[in-house]
């Protein structure tokens, strides 16, 4: 039993090294809250430049501005299409991120789409991921889904959990890859080693290139394998929901007034 405890706090504590960058992100979110440029409400859309943090949530965002600063965001349907400075620390249904990001993005929701050139490391689970044709990382990435599809580039590590996952972009790194099923088309090019779990082996097509060596590590069960990844990304959406709630908490601490004009308000005008 002590070898059971010791195994899951060097789990625990692994965990939380790798996701401890999310963590900071919410604690920055939170400390700039009263410094940040905030819109909240049913359609919010932003244009032009905006000089500082931005936080906003509602059933549509639309970013279509230049943010100095990072971009804490929750709704429904986000879609940020503009040069962000900073990071992207988002949550919802949909989330599409193209333009350019000059620090990390760390996402999570249900269909997910990055488009954008990223600087940093992008860190997203969902349903569906996606990086399209055109997309670039520069970073490593750290993808969890259920159908997981990579196109465009990524200029490290990838590491990659699913049921299907399909490569066809370019990779500079090594991949790791715990999936049921695994194809490698033939526009794909890995430029370091592939390694990857599941109960066969994958479908690399003659064509695709592979620099480096190719390992295949045969799981009876994968979903165990897969455990950690997924795992990692549970802890992403509950760091986003997490810190959305104590930025919530903040604002009624830090505006007393405002949130119980806001009451006042409801109840006349629903």
């Amino acid at each position: 039993m002590m070898r059971l405890g010791k195994g899951r706090n060097r789990a625990m504590s692994k965990l939380y090294r790798r996701w401890r960058p999310a963590a900071l992100g919410v604690v920055v979110a939170l400390c700039a809250a009263s410094a940040s440029a905030q819109d909240f409400g049913d359609i919010v859309t932003k244009t032009g430049v905006i000089q500082e943090n931005l936080v906003a949530a509602g059933r549509l965002v639309s970013i279509n501005a230049q943010v100095e600063g990072d971009v804490v965001a929750a709704g429904r349907d986000l879609l940020i299409a503009e040069l962000v400075r900073g990071d992207i620390l988002a949550a919802g249904e949909t989330i599409t991120v193209q333009g350019r990001v000059e620090g990390d993005v760390r996402i999570a929701g249900r269909a997910l789409e990055i488009g954008a050139a990223v600087t940093g490391d992008v860190m997203a689970a969902g349903e569906s991921v996606r990086l399209p044709d055109g997309a670039s990382i520069t970073g490593r990435a750290w993808l969890a889904g259920r159908e997981v599809d990579i196109g465009g580039s990524i200029g490290h590590e990838l590491k990659v959990a699913g049921s299907e996952v399909t490569i066809r972009g370019e990779i500079l790194g090594d991949i790791h890859i715990w999936a049921r099923e695994i194809s490698i088309l033939s526009s794909a090019q890995i430029h370091g080693n592939l390694t990857y779990r599941s109960l066969g082996e994958a479908d690399i097509h003659p064509d695709a290139r592979i620099d480096g060596d190719v390992a295949f590590i045969r799981s009876e069960v994968p979903h165990r394998s897969m455990g950690s990844a997924f795992a990692a990304a549970g802890v992403t959406g509950v760091t986003i929901f997490l810190g959305l709630l104590l930025l919530g908490v903040a604002h009624v601490f830090l505006f007393p007034n405002l949130m119980f004009t806001a009451a006042q308000t409801l109840t006349t005008s629903p």
